[in-house]
């Protein structure tokens, strides 16, 4: 069953977090930052629980730092640069085009979101 704690990006907010999900015993949690997947993942750790085997956790971002962490993480990468990239176009054209009807596009556009998938993910046993 889907349940969710409030953090606040910081890799204490994802520790704290991660203690008020352990009683859940969830199988898998997705972070809504790195640092603080950083943070679950250090809590998950003292509770003597395995990352990948007895739960998965997906950070956000793809911050530099994923790449040294242990246990590796997985995470999703979205693309800055092309994300202001876009939301600059469309506010000139905003301002230059005040009136204009503009068509609803699909979001988010295919490029903006990446998977880095942590290399040992551990597959599990249901009964």
């Amino acid at each position: 069953m889907p349940y969710g704690v409030e953090g606040d990006f910081s890799e204490m907010g994802g520790y704290d977090a991660m203690k008020r999900l352990i009683s859940h015993q969830p199988d898998a949690v997705f972070v809504a930052s790195d640092m603080m997947a950083f943070g679950a993942l250090r809590a998950l750790r003292e509770a003597g629980l395995a990352v990948p085997g007895d739960i998965a956790v997906v950070g956000f971002d793809d911050i530099p730092l994923t790449a040294s962490s242990d246990p590796p993480l997985t995470t999703v990468r979205q693309s800055m640069y092309r994300l202001g990239d876009v939301a600059a176009k469309t506010l000139i054209d905003l301002i230059n085009n005040p009136g204009r009807r503009r068509a609803v596009s699909s979001w988010p556009p295919s490029w903006l979101f990446a998977l880095r998938v942590a290399p040992a993910l551990a597959p599990r046993q249901f009964s």
